[in-house]
This record gives C-alpha cells, sequence and structure tokens, in this order.
C-alpha cells in the first residue's frame, strides 16, 4: 500500500496538490479499483490474523469476482493509452506498445492467480500465497509510476529495469517466507519462476517488431 501510494500520489491521489491535471475518469475509476484491491487484501489479511474467519469467508467469493472485474479493466486502461500514442505518433508510441504487452501478460497472470487462490482456499498456505503472487504480478505499473514521479527512482529507465527492480522485490518477498517457515512452499516455487519467465518474455516478445507492426495496424 506503501509503494503503491507514493508511486501514484503526483498523478493520481494527490495530482491536485502536485499541481497536476486531474487523471480521465476512466483511469480514475481504474485506480479506484486497483486501490481497492489493496484494501481488500490488508484487510482480509487482518481478518484471518485476528482470526475473524467468518469475516474473512465472507468476503473471500465477492472478492474474488472483484479480483475478476479488475482484468478487462485493466485491459481496457492500458489499450486506451497505447492507442493514444500510436495516433499521435509519439516517441513514446514504441515504448508504450511494450508495455501493453506486459500489462497483458500481467492481467493474465493475476486473473489465473486469483482463481486458483479462490479453488485452493481449503488449503490456507497455498491460498494466501497465490493471494500475493496474483498482487505482485500487477505491480510492475506501481514501479512504473515510481520512476516517473519520485526523483530518487529516476535511474529507472527502461521496461527491462523496472522489470528486474520488481523481480527483486518478489525475490525478497519469497525469501522472507521461506526463512519464515523454513522452506520454500511449492506455491512460490512454481507460481513465482512462472510469473517471472512470464513477465521476461512478454517484455522480449514485445519489443519485436511483428509485434509493433500488429498493434499499430490494430488501433490505427
Amino acid at each position: 500500500l506503501a509503494l503503491i501510494f507514493i508511486a501514484f500520489a503526483p498523478s493520481y491521489f494527490l495530482a491536485s496538490a502536485y499541481h497536476r491535471p486531474a487523471p480521465p475518469p476512466f483511469i480514475v475509476f481504474h485506480g479506484a479499483l486497483m486501490t481497492g484491491w489493496v484494501l481488500l487484501l490488508l484487510f482480509q489479511a487482518a481478518a484471518a490474523a485476528m482470526g475473524r474467519m467468518r469475516w474473512h469467508l465472507k468476503l473471500g467469493d465477492a472478492g474474488i469476482a472483484y479480483g475478476l472485474l479488475l482484468v478487462p479493466i485493466a485491459c481496457m486502461s492500458v489499450t486506451i493509452s497505447a492507442a493514444r500514442e500510436v495516433h499521435g505518433h509519439t516517441g513514446f508510441m514504441l515504448g508504450e506498445l511494450n508495455v501493453l504487452g506486459i500489462s497483458r501478460m500481467q492481467g493474465g497472470l493475476f486473473g489465473v492467480f486469483v482463481v486458483a487462490a479462490w479453488m485452493k482456499r481449503a488449503k490456507t498456505d497455498y491460498h494466501k500465497r497465490l493471494i500475493v503472487l496474483a498482487t505482485l504480478s500487477v505491480l510492475p505499473n506501481a514501479i512504473v509510476r515510481l520512476s516517473l514521479n519520485v526523483p530518487a527512482f529516476g535511474f529507472l529507465q527502461t521496461n527491462f529495469e523496472i522489470l528486474t527492480l520488481w523481480a527483486v522485490i518478489c525475490v525478497l518477498v519469497i525469501a522472507v517466507d521461506a526463512l519464515r517457515v523454513r522452506r520454500l512452499h511449492p506455491v512460490f516455487v512454481v507460481g513465482g519462476a512462472l510469473t517471472l519467465l512470464a513477465l521476461y518474455a512478454s517484455w522480449f516478445i514485445s519489443r519485436t517488431q511483428a509485434w509493433d507492426q500488429f498493434w499499430i495496424h490494430s488501433l490505427t
């Protein structure tokens, strides 16, 4: 939550205080939904930790439906951004098409992990780690904003560098969990490796000429 607030404060949460233009209505809606997911994650974790499983379970099914709603909304948001750059033939066009590929993979991973978490809700050790992986899979977007809005992170100049910082965060989360439970959990071994490989593969594919030509044609 701290990462998301710091990353998006200048352009979203506190845009007026930073004398930035207000985001378009759809982006406001998208941002509110994504923030809501993180708040829901914190509430659900707190409820479980305090033994309030009745609250946790009541919100669980609604939370999975909420998570699945985020996938098409996120895809629409990044496609709108890419289309804007393509129509304007801007210098950011190719970079935005690269982001489009990465973000679509993020949305797919998020949806897969959310569904898997719902299916494994009876096995709490699997369930909670799948939810963590779902949330981690969409964090590169926050790191992008961190690089744009926070001068201290201005050294992040490319999508590859942003992905690498995100990968370090993922590895640290998995390492802390392994130290706590004294073993690498299978969800983090398989799911973590899948997430890292999938996002780096999407970065590579979405930098190819074939990808650029397909989306330039599709969005014009």
